[in-house]
Parts: structure tokens; C-alpha cells; sequence
């Protein structure tokens, strides 16, 4: 575990391997009733997939895919595999810009393609199948929880997501667009914030059990979404702070340390080839501390 720096700002990929080894038998920790879903993530670096993880439904655990099976082929296979999908948009690219932001891309069939087999840009980021949303229209679940405290967001794009007489990227940003492609939505009835709360606490003793009681999660931003399917969907970490069991922030032993500035967020946006030009005066207010 010595390899993997797990608090940051950006896209936390790390966070996918603590959960995955949280789901090993040595680990007798009480977990999510109703048991954990990522959709297929793919964690690229230097424009090569290095690691795949996944859900499994049967085993109601977090998966990972053998090397052997890291290939453009296998990857493009999988995220084209869809049930009576509600649009084109097959996955997305979340990465973290040199400025600290953090872009979002996202792909149909022709464009992924793209990305896979002709990209040159040795980029590194998340690669994520697409989930239909419970809704015609597509959003995310923002949730900054700590310990004392879950803070549940909702942004709902304007557009139905079906509507392909708008482009894709139009259809699907929710925080990382400008504010007026997406509206605030209100959380309806107390059952999804309750769901989500747990799901937070859940992961937060994940990796807890695999540091070992040495760290406990002090802060972090994750996103969330409740597929057509009913399945609450993890889909990834934006801002993850922990603190060593005795107050002292950062992380201990064997795991890297860094040097980070408590209590910041890290801004979200289009990736530059979503050719949608947004204003700094456009985007959504960064959330109060």
C-alpha cells in the first residue's frame, strides 16, 4: 500500500484501491446494507489503462480486472455494452489540469474511439463508464461529508438527456458546467440523503480499516448518482482529507506524505475539447468552508 497517496485535491484515484482491498475477507468491517456500486473505471496514466475496477452485482463487492485484460479493446467492448441506454454518451474522462481544476470530457461511440486509440496527449485521469440516470434528465449528488457533518448537493442539467438535437456535452454537465446548463434540485424526501450519508460513513471505514486505525477520514467531496437501474453508483472523489489517530493531519508510516492546504475545493469544468467556452463569471460560486 506503500505506493498509493490517498488525500488530495483533484481526481483521488488512489481511492479505488483502498476501497477495493477494504472488500477482502481480512477485513471484518460492517459495510454498506446495500452493498457498494462503481460503474467500470479505468484509471489511465500516460495514455495506458493501469488499473480496471468494477462492481460485481452477484458478489455485492468491488472487483478489479487482471493486467491481461487492460486493452483498448477489452475497455471499449465494455463501455459500449449498454441495456436500452437513455442516449449516446457512452463514458467520460475526469482528470486534473495543470491550474488544479478539474476537467470533465465525455465520449460517444466515435469519440471514445478516438481517445483510446488516437490520442497522443499523454493524459492521466479516470475513464468511467456512463450511467443513466433515474431521470430524463442527467445530474449529480455532491456530498462533502466529515465526521460531524454531510452536506448533500443536487444539480439537474436543464436539458433532457435524450434530446439529441443538443450536443452531449450541453446534456450531461451538472457542476462542471456553467450555471446556467444546470439548476439546483431539491433532495425529495429524506431516503436518498440517508442512502447517501451511509454510503459516505461506508467508505470512510473502508479506509480507515485498511490503514489500520492509523488515519481516520477527516474530510472529503464525493459524487454520487442513482442510476435508471434504482442502484446508488459511487462514481469518484474530488477533495480527501485524513487525519493520523492523534489530531495530527496527514498520513503516517508508509504512505506519502504531502503537503496540502487544509480546506480547500477544487474547481470542476468542461474539458477544452467539449468546445463549450465558459466564463470564469458563469461558474457556480465554489461552496462556503
Amino acid at each position: 500500500m506503500a505506493a498509493f497517496t490517498l488525500q488530495g485535491d483533484g481526481t483521488i484515484d488512489n481511492i479505488y484501491h483502498f476501497l477495493w482491498v477494504s472488500d477482502r475477507d481480512e477485513y471484518q468491517i460492517e459495510k454498506n446494507k446495500d452493498g457498494f456500486y462503481i460503474p467500470d473505471t479505468v484509471l489511465i496514466s500516460f495514455r495506458q489503462p493501469t488499473y480496471w475496477f468494477f462492481s460485481s452485482s452477484f458478489e455485492r463487492r468491488l472487483l478489479k480486472k487482471r493486467q491481461d485484460n487492460l486493452t483498448f479493446d477489452n475497455i471499449m467492448k465494455s463501455m459500449s455494452h449498454r441495456k436500452k441506454p437513455a442516449c449516446e454518451i457512452l463514458a467520460y474522462f475526469v482528470s486534473t489540469e495543470p491550474d488544479g481544476s478539474t476537467s470533465i470530457e465525455y465520449f460517444d461511440d466515435v469519440s471514445l474511439r478516438d481517445f483510446l486509440y488516437n490520442q497522443t496527449e499523454k493524459k492521466e485521469g479516470i475513464l468511467q463508464k456512463f450511467v443513466d440516470p433515474n431521470e430524463d434528465a442527467n445530474y449529480l449528488i455532491k456530498a462533502t461529508w466529515s465526521p460531524q457533518l454531510c452536506r448533500i448537493e443536487k444539480r439537474r442539467n436543464v436539458n433532457k438527456l435524450a434530446n439529441r438535437r443538443i450536443d452531449r456535452f450541453s446534456r450531461a454537465v451538472t457542476f462542471e458546467g456553467a450555471h446556467q446548463q444546470s439548476e439546483a434540485a431539491a433532495m425529495v424526501g429524506n431516503t436518498l440523503s440517508s442512502r447517501i450519508e451511509e454510503q459516505c460513513a461506508d467508505i470512510a471505514n473502508r479506509l480507515a480499516a485498511v490503514g489500520k486505525g492509523e488515519f481516520r477520514v477527516k474530510r472529503m467531496t464525493v459524487f454520487f448518482k442513482v442510476g435508471a437501474d434504482n442502484k446508488l453508483w459511487f462514481l469518484w472523489c474530488s477533495s480527501l482529507r485524513i487525519e493520523r489517530m492523534g489530531g495530527k493531519d496527514g498520513q503516517k508510516g508508509d504512505m506519502q506524505q504531502q503537503e496540502l492546504r487544509p480546506g480547500t475545493e477544487t474547481s470542476i469544468r468542461v474539458a477544452p475539447s467539449a468546445h463549450v467556452s465558459i466564463p470564469p463569471s458563469a461558474r457556480p460560486p465554489p461552496p462556503a468552508p
